[in-house]
């Protein structure tokens, strides 16, 4: 058992030399007391014999049993503190584990001040290590690990070591900046690449910062830059280790330019040391525009539901959806004795997607009682028009097979599935839940949304438009030009695909009133009556 071997092997220590003892820190959690998956505060001893306090905690994943897991948006916040430790600190390592899919960034602090953020990227269940981070606090001190920010994944933490006051003096900046510096956009994601710095002196990690606008400020030496996840005012910031190469902002603007740069340093806390001398890398990425969202705020509508089996369908929920929100549900389980076979469809309106847009597919799922993708199935198709999706329609799975959640609530992104091959208009997405009489795993999705690159709307980039629409955005109403001697039918369509209107266009410039529509986003539809090609643009309407 850890535990007994963890005493037997302290005592030994004891036995040796306290002088030993005295340099070296250990805490491997023995003492721990939770092993369930349900999140819990409380004390334990630690082993140099000082109360530990942990809050929103959990014991179900060990790295090395027991082991605590923090939790994800907790409240209060999921937090680990020792008590009063001695002799100082010089350096700090830990293992620790991604648990769910959420990726890590876990603040470390010594005496209440930030001294690093742990940072995972989509690493889940992998155990790593910190390697030595940098502290350098004389006297008596405490350690806290804490999920400062509400978007932290959960996180298990294990086999804390430090070295005594002293031990070694800070490392110098970095030599160089890393290279290949670039974002791309995808969804409302901005994914950064980067090769990391080379040099005689390496980096411990990177801060990478984001902004709307072209202002990003230097860090500066001796003031640890924490993670700022929340871009509501247009700026964030991340800790990545060095290694890692990437990192991905969601949740951003849509149709939005950011700036990024990259600051490698070394050190942490007050002796964190930035590289800023010559030119930081810089690059850009673009967001995607919005083109279909469905978040069910308002209902299932214009979504609709078909059950082929089963007397279970899908359900509004209206409290556990993304942040609390409204969701969809579903479920073929009954009582702890009645489980009830199904196969009952979630199935989108029918969608116009431009040609040459990139179109990207992304959605939220929530599952728990079950394991993997078990019991659902996401699904497109261009020939569905209505009744039982079973038997009408060609359904394919999706070209880029979804991440779905692992289980245990946990909301979990699809990433990003292209939709390249299903443009045009009638595009439906549907999402499949079946169960066995023995196996009723409960599904939650939300945040249904299709993005596209904005200012594209053509089928063929490489060709020159043949027809026009002016001003957009607009409110009243719009003129519809279209260049040669071709015959035009012209179609206004809603985002979840509904015709708004239909017409022959007379001549080459047409005034177009559309004071009836509500303002949003449309796509309006031009048809060549001789040669039958087609040309589709995004319309705002204020």
């Amino acid at each position: 058992m850890k535990k007994n071997i963890t005493q037997i092997f302290l005592f030994c220590l004891l036995a040796i030399s306290w002088t030993s003892l005295s340099a070296q820190g250990l805490e491997n959690f023995a003492n721990y007391p939770e092993t369930t998956n349900s999140y819990k505060d409380g004390t334990f001893q630690g082993q140099d014999g000082s109360t530990w306090n942990y809050y929103q905690c959990r014991g179900d994943s060990a790295i090395t049993a027991p082991t605590p897991t923090l939790g994800k948006n907790r409240t209060p916040t999921s937090e680990i503190t020792s008590g009063q430790l001695v002799n100082g600190i010089g350096t700090l390592s830990f293992d620790f584990k991604q648990v769910f899919s959420t990726s890590v960034a876990l603040d470390v602090k010594v005496n209440g001040v930030l001294i690093t953020t742990v940072t995972t990227n989509g690493e889940q269940g992998i155990v790593k290590n910190t390697g030595a981070i940098q502290v350098d606090v004389s006297g008596s001190f405490t350690l806290t690990f804490i999920q400062s920010s509400t978007s932290a994944g959960q996180v298990a933490i294990d086999n804390v070591t430090w070295t005594a006051f002293g031990g070694g003096n800070p490392d110098p900046e970095p030599t160089n900046y890393p290279t290949s510096f670039a974002a791309t956009g995808a969804g409302l994601s901005v994914k950064a690449t980067w090769t990391d710095a080379a040099g005689s002196q390496l980096p411990v990690g990177y801060l990478l910062k984001i902004s709307a606008n072209d202002d990003i400020v230097a860090p500066v030496d001796g003031t640890f830059e924490g993670d700022d996840l929340n871009l509501a005012d247009g700026k964030g910031s991340k800790n990545v280790q060095q290694g890692s190469q990437q990192y991905s902002f969601a949740g951003l603007n849509a149709a939005t330019t950011y700036y990024l740069k990259l600051f490698p340093y070394t050190n942490a806390g007050s002796i964190v040391d930035y590289k800023t001398d010559g030119t930081a890398p810089s690059t850009t990425g673009r967001t995607q525009a919005i083109l279909y969202e469905q978040t069910f705020e308002n209902g299932l509508d214009p979504w609709t539901q078909f059950s082929v089996l089963g007397e279970q369908t899908w359900v509004l929920d209206s409290i556990h959806g993304v942040n609390g929100s409204k969701c969809m549900k579903m479920t073929g389980y009954v009582s702890s004795t009645s489980t009830v076979a199904n196969d009952d469809w979630l199935i989108s309106p029918s969608m116009t997607i431009p040609g040459g847009s990139s179109p990207k597919l992304e959605f939220f799922s929530a599952m728990n009682y079950g394991t993997g993708a078990n019991g659902i199935t996401a699904l497109i198709t261009t020939d569905y028009e209505s009744g039982d999706p079973s038997v009408n329609g060609t359904w394919t799975e999706l070209p880029v097979i979804p991440t779905f959640s692992p289980g245990g609530w946990a909301w979990t992104s699809s990433g990003y599935s292209d939709l390249s091959l299903y443009t045009g208009p009638n595009v439906h997405i549907a999402f499949q839940y079946t169960c066995g009489e023995s196996n009723a795993p409960t599904w939650e999705f939300d945040n249904i949304r299709v993005t596209v690159n904005s200012g594209v709307g053509t089928e063929d980039n490489n060709r020159p438009h043949a027809s026009m629409v002016f001003p957009n955005p607009c409110t009243s109403g719009f003129t519809a030009y279209t260049k040669g001697t071709e015959r035009y039918r012209m179609a206004i369509y809603s985002i979840s695909g509904s015709k708004v209107s239909e017409a022959i266009l007379t001549s080459h410039k047409e005034y177009i009133p559309v004071g009836s529509c509500m303002p949003g986003v449309y796509l309006v539809e031009f048809i060549s009556l001789d040669s039958g090609t087609r040309e589709i643009h995004k319309l705002i309407i204020r």
